[in-house]
């Protein structure tokens, strides 16, 4: 199959998603100057990728054009709908954090979720969960998630028992690689049903994962059964008391599925085999 990127910058979030297509190994790939992009720069700096949190790019796979929507606010992408490009630009797919069948009508294609994707590629598949824990969790975050994402209660929480959590705060990429290895559960916090980069990167090294959120994916993805549901910050505490193999071992499962490169190519492509 062939593969077609515009080679110039992109929002990270849509540089990850481009990396996974690369690593896939299933395509010939031509990084060239796209009309797509070219309409996206005009509609203005306002809108053409200048969002903290996501933004657009288009890829062609075989022909077919499909637009990579990482804006987490669904007005984002009325915003850049509302500026008339899809009158221009006809894609064949979109893909966005969720289904969304109104955005589906006005870009005139199917919306769909993909797998999440990676906070580059620095901690995916940099080792191989093994069950051997010298503590129970490990929590991170960055000083602004810390208090946009609602995680202080927990962190506050973890510090409370700190012979079970390591805790940090804008650490270093190794410190908490270093952390997560020997940690029972790998913990992602969130205020909202938005699924995070660390998804990825504790599938891809067979972490357990325990979340205070409940994700969307095209398949299964349950709470209780692929990672360990939380509902307030009490729960880190019950985490001692979980067997984490059945957790580890759907993690497994997910990424030999669903998330390794190549097999997350072959569910985007399932989008155009249903039509």
């Amino acid at each position: 199959m062939k593969l077609e990127l515009d080679y110039r910058e992109h929002h990270s979030f849509n540089e990850s998603y481009h990396w996974i297509l690369e690593k896939s190994g299933l395509f010939t790939i031509e990084k060239k100057e796209t009309d797509e992009y070219n309409e996206l720069s005009r509609v203005g700096p306002e809108i053409f990728n200048k969002h903290k949190f996501g933004g657009v790019s288009f890829v062609r796979i075989d022909g077919k054009l499909i637009v990579i929507d990482t804006t987490f606010e669904v007005k984002k992408t009325k915003q850049l709908i509302d500026t008339g490009i899809f009158n221009k630009i006809k894609p064949d797919l979109c893909i966005k954090y969720e289904p969304n069948d109104e955005i589906s009508n006005l870009v005139g294609c199917k919306v769909n979720n993909w797998v999440m994707f990676p906070a580059g590629s620095g901690l995916v598949s940099s080792f191989q969960w093994n069950g051997v824990c010298n503590r129970v969790g490990t929590l991170a975050s960055g000083k602004s998630s810390l208090k946009i994402l609602g995680r202080a209660p927990w962190f506050d929480k973890a510090r409370q028992h700190s012979e079970l959590f390591n805790v940090y705060v804008a650490c270093k990429q190794r410190t908490y690689c270093n952390s997560l290895r020997s940690s029972k559960f790998g913990v992602i916090l969130s205020i909202r049903r938005d699924k995070n980069t660390r998804e990825y990167e504790f599938i891809s090294n067979f972490i357990p994962m325990a979340l205070n959120y409940k994700p969307v994916y095209p398949f299964a993805f349950e709470p209780g059964e692929h990672y360990y549901y939380m509902e307030t910050p009490d729960d880190l505490l019950k985490l001692s008391g979980v067997n984490a193999i059945p957790f580890h071992t759907r993690s497994v499962q997910l990424w030999e599925n669903y998330f390794r490169p190549d097999k997350a190519v072959e569910l985007l492509l399932s989008n155009f085999r249903q039509n």
